[in-house]
């Protein structure tokens, strides 16, 4: 008998294997599973075939846990001033769990109170923008930030506005500082 990478060989001359079957063992959601297999009661070798000729391992037989079956419970939607959250539990073994739900700046309204008005000067500029959800203007810093907002020079310019609080995603608005 000799060890090899975790198998145990052994002379089939030498021993003559008294094999009782392991029923597999199925996987769940939060365990792994193993399965069927063949255990010599004299030797402690595991084996995959009832006659005792393909040694294995029992991290050769593991089954993977499955994955939650999650079923969707309560959901509180997001609001201008709230992340929502969703619960959900698992059908199998009763854990639950939350997504965050958040608005997206993408769905707003975008005005810009000088519109075209910006003409180069020497002295930074900027657009000012109004940001608004179904019909509430928004606040910068609490609801969304402006990236990209001052300039000098005459040309295009891309303002990033990034969702913040129950607000989520980027958007962008490009202007121009004329000549």
């Amino acid at each position: 008998e000799y060890q090899n990478n975790s198998l145990t060989m052994v002379k089939a001359s030498s021993h003559k294997h008294s094999l009782t079957l392991i029923s597999e063992k199925a996987a769940t959601c939060t365990e792994e599973g193993t399965g069927a297999y063949y255990i010599c009661l004299d030797c402690s070798g595991v084996f995959s075939d009832a006659q005792g000729k393909t040694a294995t391992t029992l991290e050769n037989l593991k089954i993977d846990k499955k994955e939650h079956e999650w079923v969707q419970g309560e959901v509180v939607a997001p609001s201008i001033d709230n992340v929502g959250v969703a619960h959900y539990t698992c059908g199998a073994c009763g854990a639950t769990k939350q997504d965050e739900l958040y608005l997206s700046v993408n769905d707003a309204k975008i005005t810009v109170e000088n519109v075209n008005s910006l003409t180069y000067n020497g002295q930074e500029q900027s657009q000012k923008l109004n940001v608004y959800y179904d019909g509430t203007l928004l606040s910068e810093g609490t609801h969304y930030t402006i990236s990209g907002n001052v300039n000098i020079n005459a040309g295009n310019y891309t303002l990033t506005i990034t969702g913040e609080g129950s607000f989520v995603d980027e958007r962008e608005f490009t202007y121009t500082i004329a000549k």
